[in-house]
């Protein structure tokens, strides 16, 4: 039995059978951020037999190997699909050990989620949506961005406090937060920090703490309770400590000290 993915980006999309359908609204299964995409833009169909696209009556098209196609259209592996500006390059997979995009992410998969803690090519949903929230940030689009990373970062911290996801990932999602942060002014991104690290009993890099100095005072930021918890989990385990990580605790407290000071 035939299975199918789509690479994009240097990141694999498990095509599931049935019907996948992409543009920009939430509802679709795989959900681009692109001003040239659609609301509902294309719908791929899947079956043990082949994979076909079909363009949904989308303003600008859906193109195959260049060429601009009416209705649906069957795929064969090594076929570019262009839906907006995003290309997507046809592949047949065999085997059951090939990384799925979960049920719902920012680049967003809907219904529900086999498991919060599968990966898209070892980097998940957050690697995946990186390019396009660095494209927005670096042309100032701070809204865009926020709206991309809001439930992405949400379901990190669910999957986190659930026990239903993995660390690995914490620091890229946490830089975002923080450069969220930066850019908006709003101390709850740095709650979510706070809140996240604590759900993973991890303890924060020194240069995410140096950075937090900066940034409470930017964003007025007071003691909360995720902070508590946070620096109370610390202190319970102080004795377990490297001395680097209880250097860390030294620059925590000094940190808590600059919050209650401001």
């Amino acid at each position: 039995m035939a299975r199918y993915r789509l690479r994009y980006q240097n990141h694999e999309i498990e095509v599931p059978p049935g019907e996948f359908a992409v543009g920009r609204s939430a509802e679709c299964q795989l959900t681009l951020d692109d001003p040239l995409v659609s609301r509902r833009h294309a719908l791929f169909h899947a079956s043990p037999r082949k994979l076909s696209v079909e363009d949904l009556g989308s303003r600008n098209g859906v193109k195959l190997n260049g060429t601009r196609i009416a209705g649906e259209v069957e795929l064969s592996p090594g076929d570019v699909v262009t839906v907006g500006s995003e290309e997507f390059t046809v592949e047949v997979i065999s085997g059951e050990s090939q990384t799925k995009l979960p049920r719902k992410a920012a680049v967003t998969m809907t219904g529900p989620a086999p498991d919060a803690n599968v990966l898209v090519g070892g980097g998940g949903a957050l690697a995946l949506l990186s390019g396009v929230v660095d494209k927005a940030l670096a042309m100032g689009r701070v809204d865009e961005a926020e709206r991309i990373l809001s439930n992405l970062l949400a379901e990190t911290l669910t999957g986190l406090q659930t026990g239903k996801r993995d660390a690995s990932t914490l620091p890229d999602a946490a830089k975002y937060a923080l450069t969220l942060a930066a850019q908006t002014g709003k101390a709850s991104w740095i709650d979510w920090v706070f809140s996240a690290y604590h759900a993973a009993h991890k303890m924060l890099p020194a240069s995410t703490v140096d950075e937090l100095y900066n940034l409470v005072r930017k964003t007025k930021f007071a003691m909360t309770p995720a902070l508590r918890a946070y620096l109370d989990g610390i202190r319970n385990t102080a004795d377990q400590l490297s001395p680097t990580e209880r250097f860390v605790l030294q620059r925590l407290e000094g940190l808590v000290r600059v919050v209650l000071a401001s």
